[in-house]
């Protein structure tokens, strides 16, 4: 017996669960660290560790995605259907990599994973929660304080986001700062920081604008003016891709040209905004054109879908898997279409509830496609990391003595973190895939729109919880850049899109 009292090494698989919470927190050797920590742990104790590895990429334990629709997820349930066997162990380098929610949440966790038949072991300090065994006081005391300081250290930091986040806003408001350095295409921004910032109309971009809010005004379909755009090679505001009717739509749903701010805040599938800024862009579109554009968007107009092609009924097909592992197909049943389990035929969808998720939430999975990381971006990414931290500790020293002296580095701390700010945008931008993907799907035939699916995307899981109206649908997707993500989570039931 080893000297953790658990089943004979030689019989028992060892699995690693590996997480980061963003990607930009992805610093390029985070999941090789801590498959290299398990890999070792393994060696040492004489363990075989399995060659599937369990890796949430860009999810929060803060609320506990990892758990419900992240990787971590999927263990526990191959677990609890018995596809991983009972003894096996289930490596991690701390609890916080599990969990970051209120104490009770991460004991639940923990005992889910115990009561299941799975042995936890946490590298950081060489503990071992043993399946089915009751936990010591002190072990439990130990375990609660870790998590309890894992959820405060999370909600400290998302407390202190939010309140600088409506600081910041406050200013853009009263015109004292620019929100961002990130502007429309057809503008540049100019000076040193947010604070004396401004902003210049590039006109050969603004022209084009301009032409299409007027055509576009005009009546003309946005197919034509596609076509026209390509046929005179006038390229795309981000130089990349072609003209398509769906991008010309997207474009002409955009306030930015009549000089206006929106301020958001929340998610993309939860975002609402709080305040708008007018006057805040060079206005490049004028009033009587945007009146017009805003009543023909309005009127329903938009432009026609292009005829279905072939068979395929689904934009998911190729992609969408079921419970069991098999592709999906899109099925006719009378006169709705649903997704089912390719082999099996079970139900596991209606096609136009699950496709409008995807297609509300298309931007989302864009912007995850186009970040492509790179050995200047993941040194930048650290080095604003450690401006961070270096400010959050000036704010805090400032805050028990403030002095002068300190109020100066404070200033100094800001301006760095600024500066990473601004050089980490600017490689990111650089690498940003955006020109050649279209923004939006919905206006693209079903066919169309699953060849751009199978570009970018390598897996898709559907979730749904309820039924009829109060039916709620989310989607895991893994893009085939190696990102992961959860789409939707919001009520399709009213709103069936054909």
């Amino acid at each position: 017996m080893n000297m953790y009292n658990m089943p004979d090494q030689h019989q028992t698989i060892a699995y690693s669960y590996v997480r980061f919470s963003s990607e930009g927190q992805r610093d390029g050797n985070s999941i090789e660290r801590q498959t290299k920590r398990a890999q070792e742990w393994c060696s040492r104790e004489g363990y075989t560790l399995s060659t599937e590895t369990f890796e949430d990429k860009g999810v929060s334990a803060f609320k506990g995605a990892n758990a419900d629709v992240g990787k971590l997820g999927a263990f526990l349930e191959a677990v609890e259907k018995g596809a991983i066997d009972e003894g096996s162990i289930l490596i991690v380098e701390n609890l916080d990599r599990l969990s970051r929610q209120h104490f009770d949440e991460g004991y639940m966790l923990i005992k889910r994973i115990t009561v299941a038949g799975i042995n936890a072991v946490t590298l950081s300090d060489n503990k071992v929660y043993q399946a089915r065994e009751p936990l010591s006081l002190g072990d439990a005391f130990i375990m609660l304080a870790g998590f309890d300081r894992a959820n405060q250290e999370s909600r400290y930091k998302s407390e202190r986001v939010g309140a600088a986040w409506k600081s910041n806003a406050a200013k853009v408001v009263d015109g004292s700062r620019k929100r961002s350095t990130k502007v429309p295409a057809w503008i540049e921004f100019n000076g040193d920081s947010l604070e004396n910032g401004t902003f210049t109309v590039i006109e050969d971009k603004a022209a084009v604008i301009r032409e299409l809010f007027e055509r576009y005004a005009n009546g003309e379909p946005t197919s034509g003016m596609a076509t026209d755009l390509r046929d005179r090679g006038v390229p795309t505001l981000s130089g990349k891709g072609n003209w398509t009717g769906a991008l010309i739509y997207m474009l002409v749903r955009e306030v930015t040209p009549f000089g206006t701010l929106q301020i958001g805040k929340g998610t993309k599938k939860e975002r609402r905004i709080i305040d708008t800024v007018a006057d805040y862009y060079p206005r490049i579109v004028d009033e009587e054109i945007a009146r017009r554009v805003r009543h023909r968007i309005q009127s329903g107009s938009a432009p026609v879908k292009t005829k279905q092609q072939g068979q395929c009924r689904g934009r998911l097909v190729g992609v969408l898997k079921s419970d069991g592992g098999n592709k999906a197909k899109a099925k006719r049943n009378n006169r709705s279409v649903s997704y089912v389990d390719y082999v099996t035929n079970k139900y596991m969808g209606a096609v136009s509830y699950i496709d409008q998720v995807l297609m509300d939430e298309w931007p989302e999975v864009v912007k995850a496609f186009g970040v492509e990381t790179s050995a200047e971006a993941e040194g930048l990414e650290e080095e604003l990391t450690t401006a961070q931290d270096n400010l959050e500790y000036l704010h805090a020293r400032v805050g028990k003595r403030p002095n002068a002296a300190l109020d100066r580095l404070v200033l100094a701390a800001e301006a760095e973190v600024e500066e990473c700010l601004r050089n980490l945008e600017t490689v990111s931008r650089s690498t940003r895939v955006f020109g050649s993907v279209p923004s939006e799907i919905v206006l693209l035939s079903i066919p169309e729109a699953n060849q751009w699916v199978r570009k970018l995307i390598e897996e898709a899981k559907v979730y749904r919880d309820g039924r009829g109206s109060s039916q709620r649908i989310s989607i895991w997707l893994r893009l085939k850049n190696g990102v992961s993500l959860s789409i939707g989570d919001a009520s399709v039931g009213l709103r069936p899109r054909a």
